[in-house]
């Protein structure tokens, strides 16, 4: 039995859930938790059918198992905790939400940040609470941040290089007469391409998140100047920017290095790219339902 056919349907389908009925933060992580924990289930209820292994069925000690799983876990499930806890409560959310800082630059460019509100708070403040439960020692603690930071360096130089082009593009008049031009070829189906966009941007830079960054605006002005849902159309964006990494070829070739398939990048990309289009046309199809209802 194809397993991964059961399990992959899941992230989707949990990641449109959350990000429609609970909050915009949380679907990429929140989704991958929910659809890895169906997985398990569905896992052991098929495994348990055919004969597998006693110590495949997590048999025994259950209430062992669950808090060594709670334990390791813990840094992907304390800042879902969090965020949810910031974002639901009302009386917690006005707390974090109180302090501000905004700044400006040369009188044209502004912005501001809540640094208690802000998820990558959550997320700092989960990886502490995770670490903290695996009994992590600081010492530990600060040698692994101080790796992380050096490691994060060359990817905070791309982030700041992908942010300066797309403000560029903004500011020079290039995003809005690409999303005139788009506009007028694409009469009608522009829907079905917004996710090809997130794909190609994400295979081009080898991120999703240069790809929204380059082409976010992109797509708000493409909707705007053909009267469709902007959420909608963004959505698609992200969404297309996430099915991208699977044809994103240095991930490929880090994957492939990983699991010991180094120098079949080839042949993963083949498979990967079927994928990724069946994807992509479902994603646009999903947006286009949603541009003509709503």
């Amino acid at each position: 039995m194809d397993l991964d056919g059961l399990g992959g349907p899941l992230v989707p389908l949990s990641f449109f859930s959350i990000s429609r009925w609970v909050m915009p933060e949380l679907p990429t992580l929140g989704g991958a938790l929910f659809g890895g924990l169906a997985f398990v289930i569905i896992l052991r209820f098929v495994r348990r059918n055919h004969g597998a292994p006693k110590e495949i069925l997590f048999t025994g000690n259950a209430g062992g198992h669950l808090k060594s799983l709670l334990r390791l876990t813990a840094p992907y499930w304390a800042p879902v905790s969090l965020i949810l806890l910031t974002r639901l409560i009302p009386p917690v959310k006005e707390v974090v939400s109180a302090v501000t800082w905004e700044w400006v630059l040369l009188d044209t460019f502004r912005g501001k940040i809540e640094p208690f509100y802000h998820p990558g708070t959550m997320l700092f403040i989960g990886l502490l609470i995770g670490a903290a439960l695996q009994g992590a020692k600081c010492s530990a603690m600060k040698a692994a941040m101080a790796e992380t930071l050096a490691k994060l360096m060359p990817v905070v130089i791309a982030l700041i290089a992908m942010l300066s082009l797309s403000q560029f593009m903004v500011h020079a008049g290039m995003i809005a007469g690409l999303s005139v031009w788009a506009a007028q070829t694409a009469v009608g189906f522009w829907p079905l391409l917004s996710p090809l966009v997130g794909v190609l941007g994400a295979f081009v830079t080898g991120s999703a998140t240069a790809s929204n960054i380059l082409f976010t605006g992109f797509q708000q002005s493409v909707a705007e100047n053909l009267g469709l849902p902007v959420l909608s159309m963004v959505g698609a964006q992200g969404f297309g920017a996430a099915v991208g990494n699977i044809i994103c070829p240095h991930n490929i070739i880090a994957g492939g290095a990983t699991v010991g398939l180094a120098g079949k990048e080839g042949s993963i990309l083949s498979k990967t790219m079927v994928a990724c289009l069946i994807y992509s046309i479902l994603g646009g199809l999903v947006a286009l339902g949603l541009a003509r209802f709503q």
